[in-house]
Formats: C-alpha cells, structure tokens, sequence
C-alpha cells in the first residue's frame, strides 16, 4: 500500500514550510518508501521549487497549471505513483502519525471503502465572526484538506470540476459526487489542524456567489422543487443564528455577517 500526499500550493511559503515539517518520515510513522509528497505550485516564481529541493528533499515539487485549486489538484494526481491519494492544503498541520492513521485505518477495514475521511480540527477558539475554518469533528465534509481516495476511483469519477469560476465549492461538488457513488469512513485518528484565517467579506461574497450559482445551476435538476425552500432555509437559519453568533463575537466581524446573508438572500433568486 502506498499513498500519494498531494499538496496545492500558491504563494504561502511559509505556511507550506510549516506543512512539510510534519510530513518527514519519522513524524508519519511510515517508511519513507511507503509514500510520496507532491507539491504542486501554480505560482510563477522559484520560491516553492527551491524551498522543497534546499530543505525537503524527500518531497516532489511540480509545476502547477496556474488555473486554480481543482485543476491543481488533478494535476498533483496525474503525477501521482501511489495507489491512494491523501489530500491536504498548504496552510494545514498534520499531526504525527497522520498518514499511519490512513493506513491503519485502511487495513483494519481490508480496504473495502473507496475513501477516507480524516478529522480537523482548529489550533484555538473562534474569536470573530469573520475568521474561517474548515472544522470537521465527525465526517460528513469531506474537506480537500483531509481525505484519503483510491486513485483509481479518483480517476473515474474525473476529479474535481475544473470549472468552477473561483476557489470555492469545488470540494463541496466533489463531495456531493462521491456521496452519490460510495460510502466514506471517518477516521479521526487521521488529524489535521487548521489555523483560523482572517476573511475578506467583499472578496469572499464574489467568489461564493458565483461558485455556488455554479454549484447549484449543475445539480438543480436533482435539487427540483426543494431549491427555493432549502435556499429560503438556509436565509433564515444563517440570519437568525449568525446574529447570536455575532453579539457572541461582540460584533467583531459584522461586514462578514452582512455578506454572509446577502449571499444566502441573493441564491434564492440563482
């Protein structure tokens, strides 16, 4: 059994640095034969390539096609030897023994799922309303930053849709395909850490927006009748809980919050 990590990367150097640390042999409990790091870097410069040659010789840098996470993450798989694929991101912390929580996990199910689902978690409280992460305690996400997948199965679902107009819903797409195809085991032993991140609420909106106008345009023959009301749903639970949230954060983050139901007001009308 080996295992391909594939890690997209753009312009966060010292985040990827920080990543890499913890995926050395002796702090994944696996024999550096048992699997392969591939970073693949849409970005234009040297920085990446030069930072995984100088101090992490045992990974594989790769160009990236410059045209965003999903094609950069079907590009890291096609250069991929190993039979299973882990995905993580540039700014997350595996923890020891990630990659032997994969495999253990794996053997001890004989290999009868086609994907792996690993638990992440965040390095801190929330402490406003407009810091993100991808918080998975109990499965069911399938966040890129923590899974496992067969590369075969990978291969014939066709990877992540390319053409998403922005770095948003392509996991939440890819996710909603497998459900549609296989189950998934969570295996919480298999952790990440994901630090909280400031969000840009204009910049968030615009991204989201088109992403998930995509997202649902795609599937909303499946949707059918339900759209509207689930989207009508959605506005309320996310203006009405977002509130408390909000007074919890003593309205820090509240640009965030306004986004935030804009964007739920707004899909109603996709």
């Amino acid at each position: 059994m080996t295992f391909s990590v594939i890690i997209p990367t753009f312009k966060r150097i010292d985040l990827l640095t920080m990543c890499l640390a913890e995926l050395s042999p002796d702090m994944q409990k696996l024999d550096a034969d048992d699997y392969e790091v591939i970073v693949t870097d849409d970005s234009d410069e040297d920085e990446a390539r030069l930072l995984v040659e100088g101090f992490f010789p045992w990974a594989r840098w790769i160009k990236g096609p410059g045209t965003g996470p999903a094609s950069n993450r079907n590009h890291g798989v096609q250069a991929a030897t190993g039979e299973w694929i882990v995905f993580t991101d540039d700014d997350c912390l595996p923890t020891v023994g990630w990659l032997a929580a994969y495999k253990h996990g794996i053997l001890n199910t004989d290999g009868r799922y086609e994907v792996y689902e690993g638990k992440t978690i965040s390095d801190r409280p929330q402490r406003r309303y407009d810091e993100e992460a991808p918080v998975n305690l109990t499965g069911g996400h399938l966040w890129s930053c923590n899974f496992a997948i067969k590369k075969a199965f990978f291969e014939r679902m066709g990877g992540f849709d390319e053409r998403f107009p922005f770095a948003a819903m392509e996991d939440v797409d890819f996710q909603y395909r497998v459900a549609k195809l296989t189950d998934c085991l969570f295996l919480p032993d298999a952790l990440i850490m994901h630090p909280w991140r400031r969000i840009n609420a204009r910049a968030w909106l615009r991204k989201q927006y088109h992403s998930r106008v995509y997202f649902y345009r795609k599937h909303r023959a499946e949707f059918g009748v339900r759209y509207r009301f689930n989207m009508v749903k959605s506005f309320a639970m996310t203006a009405i809980q977002g509130a408390f949230k909000l007074v919890r954060f003593a309205f820090r983050g509240w640009k965030f919050y306004l986004a935030h139901c804009l964007l739920r007001f707004s899909l109603i009308f996709a």
